[in-house]
């Protein structure tokens, strides 16, 4: 180390500017620059086997996984990455290297890590954990692993370690498997092609034979921006001719069409696919859930019928935004509001131009226009040429502006640009990142604030109007103690650390929100101000009483890990669920709102696994985990879904219907009047998931999913699920956007408005 005494934060805060290592959670999304290079690369050069490098185990592990294993991928790769893994095991203990192993650690289920890069395209990924070399200085470091089946060769209780010995590690490794590819390298390519072929195949066999995403679609933006991910992974995206029906579904011209006859068909579908993740398995290293379609606000349909491959149809070459402007004659322009998040980038990059919001939906020339609906007046623009430049800019953003001459009788108020600030703790950045990714992809301007500045800014609504907090880690507590230690710890540019402190700085990181803070928030929104807050981050206001009558349930025996959720609008007045009807979301445990009744608290954070009983309603403990909804049938891959059944069918018209089973082994609270429940739960437990994993759900039906809590002049609106996670979830980025364009005008309201007090719990299944 340069400097031996500078004491410094024991891992980095920031690596790179938005998501620390979440940088490896982003082959979905491919939303940061660096999983935008790796898949480009790969593209390039279509590599065999794809290998990262990590650092975390003891003393190396190296990649195969134990289950359950993606239900989408060949079955040849997961032998390939056992072939290699017990081969680089069984070299490394010959050559006399403690404390290498293979099996454990990681699952092989979820398809967010860089790696997958690979496992999408019918190549080998794999990775190393190797202990970790820390802030690169040489030390003891000490280990208590047991023995275990898979782990015969335990690390060193006590070994001197620095970051050559880490270096080694995995390059002594590495070389191992690079020369058992090179040594067998025909037999990998074969297994390369062979999966390529079964991936052509699989529309044929196992299916689907396509998705289709219709171009009725009611929000062309978000539609566009799911075809564009799809792009970035190099899928196949085609386009139809002519009006299509497939079954009773009719798909109008324009349709497009992801089809599963195409090399990568593996990876799209397991993006638009549904998850189905069993409790009983293994505790999941990660989110088990990730649907695309429901998270982008999209339509998008599974397609068994290989009719569907025979229609008229053409390669498209890019995504491209159609839009303009319409109509006849007239100086009032109508902008149809559906929750696109492209409209608040339209918004936010005129921020010049006098916008009025409609309150209630309405009919104008023969259309329907919703709740939302942005309505522009050349009057209010002398010298601007409307016209011209809302026909480029529904070009750009993919809108259609209407042009009317009659008179509108609904109720409008402005659309204005707030001055917004996002918080950060200085404990960890990584999820609030993907907040601040997605406010910089709609070009919406903020201020980066650190808790420490909001605890010493007592004015703050003399500079902002909406305040958001993004998901944190930890507890409200947590947030309002931060860092402790007995010596200061900087994050700022030093001649030791010149890049340090881009992003935000301080001489001292420890402290936190501080009870100072809480106050200055609370009156941040008394003063009229709008405090936003999104999943763990919406205990603070919970817990300090800046959203009197909503509590956060105790939901100890509720499994219901990263997924994805269905919820619905429950007050179509309010502003902040413009455009908006059902909407799957991305929940993880906690919190669950209540509204009114006692014992509130905290708690919510989830039981573990192998615990769930079979058969509960909604659940997904029917069936080991693999693919699809709640009511649907796993599937195998690469192979045809009715091989065999013609002989059992013929055996049972000569014999019969017996068969072989198979054998194997078996209180009262404060006023709600004022609660604004914007968003609930699914009001069934059976419909609460739409992909991942739920066991005991009960305490998330019909629970309130957004809220809205006036505070003197302002509000407090909270979130239980993540809107911005890991640039996957832009369906749900317009309930921000909304909160921000209609934040002075929150208070607009309705009959539906009042909020009834939550029924009491029912008592806990465990």
């Amino acid at each position: 180390r340069k400097d031996p005494e500078l004491n410094l934060p024991t891992r980095p805060l920031y690596w790179g500017k938005y998501v620390a290592h979440d940088n490896n959670r982003d082959n979905i999304g491919q939303t940061l620059a660096l999983s935008r290079a790796i898949t480009s690369t790969y593209l390039e050069y279509h590599p065999t086997v794809f290998h990262d490098h990590h650092e975390s185990a003891s003393h190396l592990y190296t990649s195969t996984g134990r289950g359950p294993y993606n239900a989408w991928l060949d079955p040849i790769v997961i032998n390939e990455w056992n072939r290699l893994a017990y081969k680089e095991v069984q070299d490394m203990t010959a050559l006399g290297v403690p404390g290498v192993y293979t099996h454990d650690f990681y699952d092989g289920w979820g398809a967010n890590y860089m790696m997958w890069v690979a496992h999408m395209r019918n190549s080998v990924g794999r990775f190393y954990e190797t202990q970790g070399a820390g802030d690169a200085s040489t030390r003891i470091i000490s280990t208590n692993v047991e023995r275990q089946w898979h782990r015969p060769s335990t690390p060193l209780e006590e070994v001197v370690w620095g970051i050559r010995n880490n270096v080694n590690l995995q390059q002594s490794a590495v070389l191992i498997a690079m020369h058992e590819v090179a040594q067998n390298g025909e037999e990998f390519l074969r297994n390369f092609y062979t999966k390529s072929q079964r991936s052509v195949a699989k529309a044929y066999n196992e299916g689907p034979a396509a998705y289709v995403l219709p171009a009725d679609d009611p929000r062309p933006g978000q539609q566009a921006r799911l075809l564009q991910m799809m792009a970035d992974h190099a899928f196949e995206v085609h386009r139809t001719e002519d009006e299509i029906t497939i079954g009773d579904t009719t798909f109008p011209e324009g349709s497009y069409v992801i089809r599963m006859d195409q090399p990568y068909s593996r990876g799209a579908d397991m993006l638009l696919d549904k998850q189905y993740y069993n409790p009983n398995d293994p505790r999941p290293y990660d989110d088990v859930g990730w649907t695309v379609g429901p998270l982008l606000n999209t339509i998008v349909v599974r397609v068994e019928d290989t009719d569907v491959l025979d229609t008229d149809m053409r390669l498209v070459s890019s995504i491209a935004l159609a839009g303009g402007v319409e109509g006849g004659r007239g100086d009032t322009y109508l902008i149809n509001y559906n929750a696109d998040a492209n409209l608040a980038r339209f918004r936010f990059a005129h921020a010049d131009l006098n916008i009025a919001a409609a309150e209630s939906p309405f009919e104008s020339e023969d259309r329907t226009f919703n709740a939302g609906t942005f309505v522009l007046n050349a009057a209010d623009h002398p010298g601007v040429d409307l016209d011209a430049l809302l026909d480029e800019a529904g070009r750009t953003f993919g809108f259609t502006a209407y042009r009317t001459r009659s008179a509108l009788t609904v109720d409008v108020h402005p659309v204005r640009t707030p001055r917004l600030a996002v918080v950060h703790t200085w404990t960890n950045t990584q999820d609030e990142g993907w907040l601040r990714f997605g406010l910089d992809e709609y070009g919406i301007p903020f201020d980066y604030l650190s808790v420490h500045d909001i605890r010493d800014t007592p004015d703050l609504r003399g500079r902002y109007d909406v305040i958001v907090m993004g998901q944190t880690r930890g507890d409200a507590l947590s947030i309002v103690r931060g860092l402790t230690g007995d010596e200061p710890i900087p994050w700022q540019a030093s001649q030791v650390t010149p890049n340090i402190g881009r992003q935000d700085s301080t001489p001292d990181m420890r402290g936190g929100l501080g009870l100072e803070g809480v106050l200055n928030l609370k009156a941040f929104a008394e003063a009229g101000g709008v405090l936003v807050t999104m999943a763990r981050a919406s205990q603070l206001p919970v817990h300090f009483g800046l959203a009197d009558g909503v509590r956060i349930r105790e939901t100890p025996g509720m499994w219901a890990r990263g997924g994805v959720f269905s919820t619905r609008v429950t007050d179509a007045a309010s502003p902040i669920t413009y455009g908006y009807d059902d909407l799957g979301v991305a929940f993880n445990t906690s919190p669950v709102f209540a509204i009114g009744g006692g014992g509130g608290g905290f708690g919510g954070f989830g039981g573990g696994g192998n615990q769930a009983a079979r058969g509960q309603p909604g659940s997904t403990t029917e069936r080991r985990t693999g693919r699809g909804g709640i009511d649907e049938e796993d599937i195998v891959q690469g192979r045809a879904r009715n091989l065999g059944q013609e002989r059992v069918e013929a055996f049972r018209e000569e014999h019969g219907d017996d068969e072989d089973s198979g054998g194997g082994f078996g209180g009262a609270g404060p006023s709600t009047d004022h609660i604004r429940v914007v968003m609930r739960f699914a009001d069934r437990v059976e419909d609460l998931l739409i992909s991942g994993g739920l066991e005991n759900g009960q305490p998330l039906v019909d629970a309130p999913a957004a809220v809205d809590v006036p505070l003197g002049d302002g509000h407090v609106v909270m979130f239980s699920f993540n809107p911005f996670w890991r640039g996957h979830t832009h369906g749900s980025y317009a309930l921000l956007f909304n909160t921000l364009m209609h934040h002075d005008a929150l208070d607009v309201s309705s009959e539906e408005t009042l909020t009834e007090e939550d029924p009491p719990e029912a008592p806990n299944p465990n």
